[in-house]
């Protein structure tokens, strides 16, 4: 899955979450918006196995984003 959001080319975010086959969640900032063009070696931050925690990583790093440019328009 991807998640990303968008003001203009200099300011976007987009971070991909994926499941491994031990069941734990990891994640990456990419450009890429099709997950199955990302490989396995660029998720390199490891979220742990609890969804609460994904969703945190998510909701913490689009504060970030929107603290530093303003709220997404896209």
């Amino acid at each position: 899955m991807v998640l990303s959001c968008f003001i203009d080319r200099q300011r976007q975010l987009a971070i991909s979450i994926k499941l491994d086959r031990q069941n734990h969640y990891k994640a990456c900032f990419t450009k890429e918006t099709n997950p199955n063009r990302i490989t396995v070696k660029e998720y390199d931050i490891n979220l742990g196995t609890e969804e609460k925690a994904v969703e945190e990583f998510v909701e913490n790093e689009m504060e970030k984003f929107c603290n530093k440019n303003g709220k997404p328009t896209e």
